[in-house]
């Protein structure tokens, strides 16, 4: 892996979250505050409650909230509850095909579900006559190589996916020094889910002859 992951466990990674792209991981809201005198890491809890982290054996962690008047720990955030996610890295839907917050599948444009599980593409693609399909508020795939060079723009870094036939997707991992990083994988989509606020624009390749079908 090439750029910023957050990985949480010790020894053994047992969940991965998003890219970190200098305001925060996946789909927890930003954590990081920029000023003109220092930066800061930040948690924004209910006001007047105490809020406490913990992280369990098998490695993965719980925020709980403190609910005065009923005096019972809450819990707020967990690590844990992923739809998405069976076990170590195991997704509930198959290649091409996306994963929501209640765990129900849908097949990305240009492709038709298995009877298996998954999705295929319909039609081969075509290397420079290939378009990008944009995904919005996604989890990055793993496995990116980042692309050398100054700050990105959508069409640059589409342009260098779309030369190397064997590029499936890319995205720009933006910075808080508004550098944009342009990543692109080769390997079939897999594992790929949506986030609720969290997330970043993943550009999937799909054949000219499928835009627009669903």
């Amino acid at each position: 892996m090439n750029y910023p992951d957050g990985i949480f466990a010790i020894d053994v990674t047992n969940y991965r979250m998003d890219t970190w792209n200098g305001y925060r991981f996946g789909d927890l809201p930003p954590v990081f505050q920029l000023n003109d005198n220092a930066d800061s890491f930040l948690m924004n809890t209910f006001p007047n409650s105490y809020s406490r982290l913990t992280m369990s054996p098998d490695g993965f962690y719980y925020i709980h909230t403190w609910v005065p008047g009923v005096n019972v720990w809450n819990m707020s955030f967990s690590m844990r509850e992923d739809a998405c996610y069976r076990g170590r890295f195991n997704t509930t839907c198959g290649s091409y095909s996306i994963c929501s917050k209640n765990a129900s599948c849908h097949c990305i444009q240009g492709v038709t579900e298995k009877p298996e599980g998954g999705c295929i593409r319909r039609n081969a693609l075509k290397c420079n006559e290939d378009i990008f399909e944009k995904l919005q508020k996604m989890k990055l795939p793993e496995d990116g190589e980042c692309i050398n060079g100054s700050s990105y723009s959508v069409e640059e870094c589409e342009n260098v996916c779309l030369k190397d036939c064997d590029c499936k997707s890319f995205a720009l991992v933006e910075s808080r020094k508004s550098q944009r990083v342009c990543v692109k994988w080769t390997g079939v989509p897999k594992g790929m889910r949506t986030y609720t606020f969290g997330g970043q624009d993943l550009y999937i390749r799909v054949a000219a002859s499928d835009n627009g079908k669903s």
